[in-house]
């Protein structure tokens, strides 16, 4: 279970969201810092204020950019979609507080 909502993570885009859409997408990103962490962070499967927020961040890209398009082109107009293709190095900083590693 996330810590956001659909309504959460539409405020985050500034935009109108599905909502089941946007609740999967929040729970895979959850599922995915749940395991990059290996649970820690998370308290009775909810996670801290500060992993919660990296799951926004990376939900919304996942939502914004289902596909994962790195480029699109016509012509002389080109746009790079954010899409989430890893953690990025702010994310990594929260996450890695958490991340067991070995001694």
């Amino acid at each position: 279970m996330s810590a956001y909502t659909a309504t959460d993570l539409a405020a985050y885009l500034q935009h109108d969201v599905d909502t089941a859409t946007a609740m999967l997408v929040l729970k895979v990103a959850t599922d995915a810092a749940r395991t990059y962490t290996r649970g820690q962070g998370f308290t009775d499967g909810v996670p801290g204020d500060d992993v919660a927020a990296v799951i926004l961040t990376s939900a919304g890209r996942v939502y914004v950019n289902p596909a994962h398009t790195q480029q699109e082109q016509i012509d002389d107009y080109a746009v790079r979609p954010g899409a989430f293709t890893g953690w990025t190095l702010p994310e990594l900083a929260v996450l890695n507080t958490y991340r067991r590693r070995a001694a």
